[in-house]
């Protein structure tokens, strides 16, 4: 810890948890709750009033919080083995939440500007969720239920909206915006479907 009034909790339970925990700058929070065998948390935090959670129960999940600027905030919450997931802010006031329940489900979210959010919801087993904002006041959601889908959502600009939900098996959406002010809501049920969108301005 580098700086003032930064804050830094950990609680483990079981055998064989990891955590890592960094702050330089001021009044960050980061906490991190792992209960079960061989779960790995790592935070960093660089800049001011940043906040970033991890809660991991059962065997073998990974979380891995980056945030450099200010007033961030990121979650995860994982539960089941060996699920994955990856948040990375660079900028202010972005929010990134992962939710997973299952097994081997990935999530990785990439924030770079400011007042971005992306949230990721997974129950299932196999699924993949990548999140990319590159600009400010973005939004992406995606939501999978079942086996092997995938959501990859990607926003370059300004205001620009996607929500996503798949139920089912072996689904795939791809969505790029770029550009201001696009919109778009995809729902996919059944098996082995595929979507994708394109919208620029």
């Amino acid at each position: 810890q580098q700086g003032n009034r930064n804050e830094a909790v950990v609680d483990q339970w079981g055998l064989g948890n990891e955590s890592s925990q960094y702050q330089q700058g001021n009044r960050n929070f980061a906490s991190v709750t792992q209960s079960g065998l061989f779960n790995y948390a790592e935070q960093t935090q660089l800049g001011n009033r940043n906040s970033a959670t991890t809660v991991q129960l059962d065997v073998a999940n990974e979380s891995y919080q980056f945030q450099d600027g200010n007033r961030n905030s990121a979650l995860v919450a994982q539960a089941g083995w060996f699920n994955y997931a990856e948040q990375t802010q660079v900028g202010n006031r972005n929010d990134a939440e992962a939710y997973q329940t299952g097994d081997f489900n990935t999530a990785l979210q990439t924030q770079t500007g400011n007042r971005n959010y992306a949230g990721v919801v997974q129950l299932g087993d196999g699924n993949t969720a990548i999140q990319t904002q590159v600009g400010n006041d973005n939004t992406a959601v995606g939501t999978q239920i079942g086996m092997d889908n995938m959501i990859d959502q990607y926003q370059q600009g300004a205001n620009n909206f996607a929500y996503d939900t798949q139920l089912g098996s072996d689904n795939m959406i791809t969505v790029q915006q770029y550009g201001s002010s696009h919109a778009h809501v995809g729902l996919q049920v059944g098996a082995s479907n595929t979507m994708s969108v394109y919208q620029s301005n």
